[in-house]
């Protein structure tokens, strides 16, 4: 995919990981990777994008 977006990281305690650790690890292998921070990206609690939607020509 062209952009991915993690969803429903801290919603459920889970494990024993810090609550805010998931996207700070996510964070920290882009940059390894050096991805840009907009193909991969958690969002913050609260936050809303807009995606525009792209009809491909057949």
């Amino acid at each position: 995919s062209q952009k991915s977006i993690p969803i429903h990281w801290g919603t459920f305690q889970l494990t024993h990981e810090p609550f805010l650790e998931p996207p700070e690890l996510l964070a920290d292998a882009m940059k390894k990777t050096g991805l840009p921070n907009d193909e991969f990206r958690a969002m913050k609690i609260g936050e809303t994008i807009q995606i525009k939607s792209r009809v491909e020509k057949r």
